[in-house]
């Protein structure tokens, strides 16, 4: 596993259960990586600024994550607090919202 692709910065999962299973913790278990979304969000951002100056667009555009994908209040709030600095915003029923 590569949170953010670095070779060289892998974790190797089959090592973390493993590891679980000689502290006598069983699966199944939740494994959480925030880099992961730190990184991608960072690539959506980059890859849409890219597209963007390419294109000369001139409108507004806003990313925003719809909850409806991912519930878990701590997959939100880690959206939320990364997204914040690139001005993405939560998507909460049909009326998205975006930072200024």
């Amino acid at each position: 596993m590569r949170p953010d692709w670095t070779e060289g910065r892998e974790i190797d999962l089959h090592e973390v259960v493993t590891g679980l299973a000689a502290r006598d913790l069983s699966t199944p278990v939740v494994v959480r990586f925030s880099d992961i979304l730190r990184h991608r969000l960072t690539r959506l951002r980059d890859a849409f600024a890219t597209a963007i100056a390419e294109n000369e667009y001139r409108g507004r555009y806003c990313a925003v994550f719809p909850i409806k994908v991912n519930q878990q209040r701590l997959v939100v709030e880690e959206i939320y607090g990364y997204g914040r600095e690139f001005g993405f915003g939560l998507e909460v029923g049909s009326s998205p919202s975006c930072s200024p």
